[in-house]
């Protein structure tokens, strides 16, 4: 729904604003606030729900209005927005920041993660690639080398193309959030599927991270919020995401920001030279080095967007027998009407999916890693590299900055302040 803010500070342009208290209270002074009315500093809110206020049972654009203040001056870097949100608002949405979610555990990017990968599967036997019987078979038509090593990978991520993924899906989610249906019989569905029989046989030895590595793709639906961390760990893995959550936002993509039409290489590029070329540098008339304007990847070249109101049928019961004609699949039980048809199910989807098609989104996911990332591959990298000190220097960091430069001055405000007053004439006609 479209909220009245005729009254919010946030539209208020009158810069007469006691500051005495604040002043007081933090022993600040206000005279850089009262510059550009705030429009050049920064508002950090490193979950999804925080934010200044916790109104019990306010989420969505609520929170992002009047939570997180998203439409007052200054700069908000957070880690979600929802399609609702940008649709409605385009400028005040570019204004801010969409970071993804941060990751800084170093046994994602040191090759610790990968090493643990390869060793468990050959502990466990588990089945390679080649006779496993819940690979995709567009999967097994692809050249893979099987003993394809972590030692490698490093120093880069290009060995996720080759990696060995005997598993069509990895799916760990709980039955909680909004989506509580659907997570339901995705759950249901998964564990009666080739792979999540394959993956039930070994679940006490493998946890999430090494069934990313082994999967081709991993589901992502809707929780609490519309954005989970499991949506970033995917690509990191190399799994390709697929996003079950209409409102889902991924950051640095046309979907936050569509004025722009810088996009990432062409997928046959070698990734170490597109990452040179998203994070390259210019030296001004002055001597001083300063970042390119951020990249801006598209969504569709790294994972896959279902609707989840299509996977919302059950497949199968709890023992595993195949359900049709289930009252919980149809809203008719006429005898006058035609049985329905099966329920869709993810793998039966997944199936489908050609591996010229899967090869493409693989390297969009290799290219999407690298500009998510934290920290850089590299062998050397602690396990917990804030603790000895070390910044992060991925991706990530490097957009940050650039993003940061690209507001300086507050010189986004003025479009969504703008926005916001077409929007209160429109709801208020004279």
């Amino acid at each position: 729904s479209v909220y009245n803010i005729k009254n919010d500070n946030h539209c208020n342009n009158d810069n007469s604003h006691k500051y005495d208290r604040w002043e007081k209270t933090f022993g600040l002074t206000s005279k850089y606030w009262k510059r550009r009315n705030g429009a050049d500093h920064i508002l950090v809110m490193s979950e999804p729900l925080h934010g200044f206020s916790h109104p019990k049972n306010r989420r969505g654009n609520y929170h992002y209005l009047h939570s997180q203040k998203q439409l007052s001056p200054p700069i908000v870097i957070s880690i979600e927005l929802s399609t609702t949100f940008v649709e409605m608002y385009p400028n005040c949405a570019r204004k801010n920041i969409l970071m993804p979610y941060p990751n800084t555990d170093g046994k994602w990017f040191n090759g610790a993660y990968d090493q643990q990968t390869q060793e468990l599967w050959a502990k466990l036997q588990v089945p390679n690639i080649s006779e496993s019987p819940a690979a995709l078979q567009a999967e097994q038509a692809m050249v893979v080398d099987d003993s394809s090593s972590s030692a490698a990978a490093t120093e880069s991520s290009s060995w996720l193309l080759s990696q060995s993924r005997p598993l069509t899906q990895f799916y760990g989610a709980g039955n909680h959030g909004s989506c509580k249906l659907l997570r339901q019989r995705l759950g249901i569905n998964y564990r009666c599927s080739e792979s999540g029989k394959l993956a039930n046989r070994f679940s006490r030895q493998i946890k999430y991270q090494h069934g990313y590595r082994k999967s081709t793709f991993c589901p992502c639906p809707g929780g609490d919020s519309p954005s989970a961390k499991r949506h970033f760990d995917a690509l990191h893995a190399g799994c390709i995401p697929v996003i079950l959550s209409h409102d889902f936002v991924w950051p640095f993509t046309s979907e936050f920001d569509n004025s722009k039409s810088r996009l990432l290489a062409a997928a046959d590029d070698d990734s170490e030279q597109a990452t040179k070329r998203m994070l390259r540098t210019t030296r001004d008339n002055d001597g001083t080095t300063s970042m390119i304007s951020p990249t801006i990847l598209s969504a569709s070249d790294f994972a896959l967007r279902l609707n989840a109101s299509e996977f919302e049928g059950r497949k199968y019961d709890y023992q595993c027998q195949e359900v049709r004609n289930h009252p919980s699949n149809s809203s008719s039980s006429s005898s006058e009407t035609p049985p329905p048809s099966p329920p869709k199910d993810l793998q039966s989807y997944l199936e489908t999916i050609s591996s010229s098609e899967i090869e493409r989104l693989r390297t969009g996911a290799l290219q999407a890693s690298d500009l998510y990332s934290y920290y850089k591959r590299r062998s050397d990298l602690p396990e917990n590299p804030l603790r000895e000190g070390i910044l992060p220097d991925g991706g990530a960091a490097h957009q940050l900055v650039g993003m940061l430069s690209e507001r300086a001055k507050g010189n986004l405000w003025p479009a969504c302040q703008k926005e916001q007053q077409q929007q209160q004439a429109e709801s208020n006609p004279s």
